[in-house]
């Protein structure tokens, strides 16, 4: 009795085993609705930029600096006009390798 106990369990431990790994346990939504993209402008926004590839260790103010020694203006504006370049991009999210838009402040205009 014991032994058709065990292989009962077993064998329903294996089942449950084999249908997570096949089928998942949690409902997956197979209809997946597409939300339409709006067009994006291709215009060029009013402050002066420049491209920049993102290297290990820069961060926005690293690469500013870089560029135009001190920056003349707040980094709270510095970050603003950031995210205005690069909509939906937070400046503690950069990802190396990846190329960005970055404010210029060569006229050291604020």
């Amino acid at each position: 009795m014991k032994k058709m106990a065990v292989s009962l369990l077993i064998l329903t431990l294996i089942l449950s085993i084999y249908t997570d790994l096949t089928k998942g346990t949690l409902p997956v939504n197979r209809h997946v609705q597409e939300e339409p993209v709006e067009e994006m402008k291709e215009s060029t926004p009013d402050r002066p930029f420049y491209k920049a590839t993102i290297m290990p260790g820069q961060t926005l103010l690293s690469i500013i600096e870089q560029k135009h020694g001190k920056v003349p203006v707040p980094i709270n504006k510095m970050i603003e006009d950031f995210q205005v370049l690069n909509p939906g991009v937070t400046p503690e999210k950069l990802q190396i390798g990846k190329e960005y838009l970055f404010p210029s402040y060569a006229g050291g205009d604020s």
